[in-house]
């Protein structure tokens, strides 16, 4: 939940599991879409909430360290990560405000992984309006999309019953 898999995982594998999550949310009801593959060497992982956020993305009032270390640690969590197709489009959200970034990914991004869960609310996740959705991006929404996206990746890559009975040494 808490796992900076940003900076634990290699780059193609971390690539992967996002395109995976992306082929997961395509359904029947959408558009005919081909998943995209993984290997697509225009795939950029993007950070919603950017790497370097102090300068346009002000901390709400409270506990300034305490509130700079939660911010910190969910930077490179999964569900601040998305997909973006081409280094341009990557470059120019880079530490953009959500103010402006919000925009250029409704009108750029066609990724379901984006489209699906960050710019619009979750399937699945209540407490919260479209509008409210929307309107920022901050720790309670990389929060509630990681456990949203660690449930969609559970659901598309279950594990096999057996394996599920034994134990394995590390406890997994």
């Amino acid at each position: 939940m808490n796992s900076d898999l940003y900076n634990a995982v290699p780059r193609a594998r971390l690539r992967s599991l996002l395109t995976g999550l992306d082929t997961a949310l395509i359904t029947a009801r959408g558009e005919r879409v081909e998943p995209l593959p993984a290997t697509q060497q225009s795939l950029t992982i993007e950070h919603v909430l950017p790497q370097q956020w102090s300068t346009h993305w002000p901390l709400p009032a409270g506990d300034v360290e305490r509130l700079t270390a939660v911010r910190q640690q969910n930077v490179h969590v999964l569900g601040n990560l998305t997909l973006t197709t081409g280094k341009v489009l990557n470059s120019s959200l880079s530490n953009a405000p959500w103010v402006e970034k919000r925009p250029t990914l409704q009108k750029h991004s066609l990724l379901r992984l984006t489209t699906a869960s960050i710019l619009t609310v979750p399937d699945g996740i209540s407490g919260w309006t479209a509008a409210e959705w929307e309107a920022d991006w901050d720790e309670m929404r990389i929060g509630a999309r990681t456990v949203w996206l660690i449930q969609l990746a559970l659901a598309t890559w279950s594990r096999p019953k057996d394996l599920e009975e034994t134990e394995t040494p590390d406890g997994y």
